[in-house]
Formats: C-alpha cells, sequence, structure tokens
C-alpha cells in the first residue's frame, strides 16, 4: 500500500512538474521572446533560409500578445517603452494588402525586414509603387485603399520623382536582398502595431557556424 501511495506521489510531482513547465514556456512565449523560422531568402546574408532566430518582445513593447490554443492576443495591447530605430531588423504581422494574392496558410503570418524609413524621413517615390498609408506629400496627407501601380494613370505620373515624409507609427520595411524581397516597395508602410518584435540571436541554422550569431 504504502508503495502505491509513493508511486502517486511521484505520478503527481511529474504532473504539476510538466504543468508548470508549460506555464512558464507560455508565458515567456506571450511577453518576452518566440522562436520565428525565416521562410526565405529576402535577408541574405543577414540571415538564411529556414534559420531559427529568437526574437524578442520585449525590444519595443511589454505585456502579452501571440496565439496561443487557437486564441489570437493582438499585439496593440502591449505597452509601447521603445521605438524602433531606421536599420533595425523587426518581425512584424504582414498586412493583408502584401496577402490578397497569397492565401496565408494561417490567418496570422510574420515577416522579418529591415527599418529603411521611419517617421519623419523623406523618401523619394519611384520604382512605380507608391506607399498607400502613413505619408504625406507636399504636406498634404494622401491615403489609398490600393496602389496605383500602372505607370499609364495620370496620378502616378504626377507624383513620380516626388518626395514623401513617413508618418508617426508608420514604417517602410525592406529586406537586405533586394533582388529577392517582397518588401514594402510593393504593399507600402507598416504601422507600429504591427510590430512582434526584434530578432537577437540564430539558435539554430543549417549552417551551424551561423548558430549562436548575434543578429545586427
Amino acid at each position: 500500500m504504502d508503495d502505491q501511495k509513493q508511486q502517486l506521489f511521484e505520478w503527481k510531482d511529474v504532473y504539476w512538474g510538466i504543468t508548470i513547465a508549460l506555464l512558464f514556456a507560455c508565458i515567456i512565449r506571450l511577453s518576452f521572446a518566440e522562436l520565428y523560422n525565416v521562410p526565405s531568402e529576402s535577408m541574405k546574408p543577414t540571415l538564411q533560409k529556414e534559420d531559427m532566430i529568437v526574437v524578442s518582445k520585449m525590444a519595443f513593447s511589454f505585456g502579452i500578445s501571440g496565439e496561443i490554443l487557437g486564441i489570437t492576443i493582438p499585439q496593440n495591447l502591449r505597452i509601447t517603452w521603445n521605438t524602433p530605430k531606421k536599420n533595425d531588423i523587426i518581425v512584424f504581422k504582414a498586412p493583408a494588402i502584401a496577402l490578397k494574392d497569397f492565401p496565408p496558410i494561417s490567418e496570422t503570418v510574420y515577416f522579418v525586414k529591415r527599418i529603411g524609413y521611419g517617421p519623419g524621413d523623406i523618401n523619394p517615390i519611384n520604382n512605380q509603387i507608391i506607399p498607400y498609408k502613413g505619408m504625406k506629400l507636399d504636406k498634404n496627407d494622401l491615403v489609398w485603399k490600393q496602389f496605383i501601380v500602372d505607370d499609364s494613370k495620370q496620378e502616378l505620373q504626377l507624383l513620380m520623382n516626388k518626395e514623401y515624409i513617413v508618418q508617426h507609427n508608420y514604417y517602410y520595411v525592406l529586406g537586405d536582398n533586394s533582388e529577392q524581397s517582397f518588401d514594402s516597395r510593393f504593399w507600402g508602410l507598416i504601422q507600429e502595431e504591427s510590430i512582434m518584435g526584434k530578432p537577437i540571436i540564430i539558435c539554430w541554422s543549417k549552417n551551424t557556424s551561423r548558430i549562436g550569431y548575434f543578429i545586427k
């Protein structure tokens, strides 16, 4: 009988140990850091395809966000304490317009890019692409529901080669490997509230010499 009680207590210890470990893992994932698998070669040579990176969720804000048990906790519930800077690499929720021609496997898709321009930065409009939100042109606020990418349109001809100022809370993001990057040149600016965090270290890579590399 004593042996049965001892075995029962041992199983309870294992059960509670696993439960507490899972609870701590959820807290870490929702509040402090997440793992992210780089899906493409858009950030070469800084990040390689299929690199597994640790993303600090505390780099710019604190609180809880993410997905757990099928429940999505929105990013905008977090409290911002730091502002992303130009040249920072960030992981962010892909804007809906970027996914309209590529139905996502899940409801939430994240991209990793580098900030090319932030609030207050001036950038020329080129490549026949017009960021559709978060921009000022000729000191007037402009908002497009979709891009004007047809160079035969009079509106595009009027806007080409002018400059816009990125507004507060918006960012223009680019891939380091510009020839293979699907980024703000194609779908415009992202909002600050869509940023999940900042990659800090490569924890796994096909190229084992890159494991432990601090990202910058």
